[in-house]
Formats: C-alpha cells, sequence, structure tokens
C-alpha cells in the first residue's frame, strides 16, 4: 500500500491505475482514448480543478455529478459520496437488469436512481448494540435509517441465495452447495467486536 499527503497528493482523485502513473497522464495531457482508468482520472480531475470556477453551490450533488461523468453505463452499479464533516453517507444503487428467458432488460433509464442517505450519528456503534443491516435495493429516498433491521444468518443467507439465483440465470456457470451457503452465511458472525479506537 502507497499513502500519499501534502505535496504528494496534488489532485484527489484515484482511479484503478496507479496514482503515479494517472497524475504523469493528467500534467502532461496524455491521450486518455484507449485507457478507460487515465481518461475516468484526467476527468475527474479537472471538474476537481474547475471547482471554483463553476460557482459550486452544493457539493454532494457537485460529487455525484463528478462520478457521473466517468460512469459507464448500466455497468456502473452504485455511486457513494461520504460528507464527512456532517457524518453523513450518500449514495445510489442503479438498476439491476430484470432477467427474462430470452433478453436483458433494464425498466429504467441509464444512470437513474434515487439518492439515499445514511447519518451515521442516528447509529449506535457501540457493541452490546445489535448489527444492522439494510437492502441497498430498496425503493426509496432521502434518510434510511429507519430501514436498517437486526442482522440474522437467515437473512444474510437469502441475501446470498438471491445473489447466486441472480448470476446463475444471467448465464455465468456457478453453483454453491448448501454446505457453502451456510458457510458464507454465517461468516459475518465470526467477526469480534471491540470498542477500542
Amino acid at each position: 500500500m502507497v499513502v500519499k499527503k501534502g505535496d504528494e497528493l496534488p489532485v484527489t482523485v484515484l482511479a484503478n491505475s496507479p496514482y503515479h502513473e494517472s497524475i504523469s497522464g493528467f500534467k502532461t495531457k496524455a491521450n486518455t482514448t484507449y485507457d478507460r482508468s487515465l481518461y475516468n482520472f484526467c476527468t475527474a480531475a479537472s471538474m476537481i480543478e474547475n471547482y471554483s470556477k463553476n460557482n459550486v453551490k452544493d457539493d454532494i450533488s457537485y460529487s455525484f455529478t463528478i462520478l457521473k461523468s466517468v460512469a459507464q453505463g448500466h455497468f456502473t452499479k452504485w455511486s457513494i459520496v461520504y460528507d464527512i464533516q456532517k457524518l453523513k453517507v450518500y449514495f445510489k444503487v442503479f438498476e439491476s437488469p430484470t432477467l427474462t428467458k430470452t433478453q436483458i432488460v433494464y425498466l429504467k433509464d441509464e444512470g437513474f436512481a434515487k439518492t439515499k442517505i445514511v447519518d451515521l450519528k442516528k447509529i449506535d456503534f457501540s457493541c452490546s448494540s445489535p448489527c444492522l443491516i439494510m437492502d441497498l435495493e430498496l425503493d426509496q429516498e432521502g434518510l434510511v435509517n429507519s430501514y436498517f433491521q437486526e442482522y440474522s444468518t437467515n437473512i444474510n443467507k437469502e441475501f446470498i441465495s438471491k445473489a447466486f439465483d441472480y448470476f446463475w440465470r444471467l448465464g455465468v456457470p456457478i453453483q454453491i452447495s448448501d454446505g457453502e451457503l451456510i458457510s458464507l452465511a454465517k461468516y459475518p458472525e465470526s467477526f469480534k467486536c471491540t470498542n477500542n479506537r
């Protein structure tokens, strides 16, 4: 792992290539036509550099605009913006296609998703409180704290089964035995909570 800060981090962007390669390409205005990672880096970096020129009034919306500018159509499954000062997480989960026997059907326009918000200040992270989960694809907008529910092995098992079934119907030849499913479903229970900071 390489950590950069201060003068070593002139642009606060990261794509799928090493930072030193990306920042070099950005500074030299390299051709991004055949390098998607470099394209994403340079596009986001330019938008951040132009933050003040663009007269931004809403940092969250502008952050989502940056993410949308580097999205890859239906291949982009979610976008997340963290407001560290206010301890809120904003996220959009984009549509998974409906699968029929003959085709993959998208019912919503490309890039459409409702913005959901999790207020971290309203969550009890102490070890004495129960673990909470939420279905990210719930059809709600705005603050979604009230849609969290207490974690259970059975709920986790349902989500895992749903995922494997979906990819199987999509044509990905993966199978999972009942024993493997149960083992995966119980895996989160192997984590130990600690109040140490």
